[in-house]
């Protein structure tokens, strides 16, 4: 696993079924991978794994790396080719890719064990597959920025902004990927990799095609360029290429910082996503005043979750130094 091999070398390709080399063109296109694998005793734990699962690599007293499962497959005659099994004793069975390896120094096997709730004296010497609440120790234990290896926060959403992106890209009266000039990236799914030109620029595009004939432009900050503003409705709006937790919380935090820093007059503060985020990302949006804006696959069309009024009086407030209006309570009358 130190270092990428290639599964176009004849020697692993003749193990290879086409849905295997299909797998492992989505996840690995350079041809090249690394691998890692498991012995049959493991496989009800293998079955319980997907691509985009973090795996800690251990070695020598100490987590020695931290990576991604890519493809996963069970195939003794690759395993073998792969890892030639000791005489004598079958060999492994289970095969996964590692789309991505960082390295990692500084942390014995006591830390890791105090990190996933292990006992102090815990080795780490065979296959053991974590407990989601034992998983999430682990990440905060061991400061594990997740975003760092393109893992989303919330797996489930990652599927549901892919769908979006197909919709909004295909069918009649859609935007064509092409006629998007912006800079190419990749939007990587477990069962497949869909290229498009950066999903806010899509998602703008869409958007505003979709609004009622009128000026639509973009507000100039003291904290940045904006990416919608619609003079008709004095409406700020933030676009964000996915629609878990994390792109949430950046959309509420650009727009606080842009609506501080302008003197133009904003009614509305809005988020635009790809599908709708969950119920805690709509939640934290509309506590700020801030509306949820959305691409609705099943309708085919964008749907507005707005925020209480109040809610966005009191952050308007709050950012212009100004008070929030208050009901005055009736005098009291003989």
């Amino acid at each position: 696993m130190e270092s990428a091999i290639s599964y176009e070398d004849p020697r692993i390709a003749r193990h290879l079924s086409p849905a295997e080399t299909t797998g492992l063109l989505e996840h690995h296109p350079n041809g090249q991978a690394r691998f890692w694998g498991a012995k049959p005793l493991f496989d009800a734990q293998m079955d319980q794994l997907r691509a985009g699962d973090l795996v800690l690599f251990t070695g020598e007293s100490r987590l020695r790396a931290i990576g991604v499962i890519g493809f996963l497959t069970r195939n003794e005659n690759l395993a073998n080719e792969l890892w030639a099994p000791t005489e004598g004793e079958r060999g492994w069975t289970n095969v996964y890719s590692i789309s991505h390896l960082i390295p990692v120094s500084g942390v014995d096997y006591r830390q890791l064990a105090s990190s996933v709730g292990y006992a102090p004296n815990s080795n780490f010497q065979s296959t053991a597959l974590l407990t989601p609440d034992k998983a999430e120790r682990a990440i905060t234990g061991l400061n594990i920025n997740v975003e760092m290896f393109g893992v989303p926060l919330e797996p489930e959403q990652f599927e549901t902004d892919a769908e979006a992106l197909v919709a909004l890209t295909s069918g009649p009266g859609q935007i064509p990927l092409e006629r998007m000039h912006v800079t190419d990236s990749a939007y990587d799914l477990p069962e497949r990799t869909i290229a498009f030109r950066r999903i806010e620029a899509l998602l703008v595009r869409a958007y505003v095609s979709s609004l009622p004939p009128g000026p639509v432009t973009r507000l100039k900050t003291g904290a940045g360029l904006t990416d919608i503003y619609v003079p008709a409705t004095h409406e700020l709006i933030e676009a964000k290429r996915g629609s878990d937790i994390r792109f949430v919380r950046e959309a509420l935090a650009q727009l606080l910082d842009y609506s501080t820093h302008t003197h133009d007059e904003i009614a509305r503060m809005s988020a635009l996503f790809p599908s709708r985020p969950s119920k805690r990302g709509v939640g934290l949006l509309n506590h700020f005043g801030v509306d949820c804006l959305y691409y609705d696959t099943q309708a085919a069309t964008f749907t507005r979750i707005p925020a209480p009024p109040e809610a966005f009086v009191a952050i308007r407030a709050l950012s212009t130094g100004t008070s929030v209006p208050t009901a005055t309570a009736p005098e009291a009358t003989d």
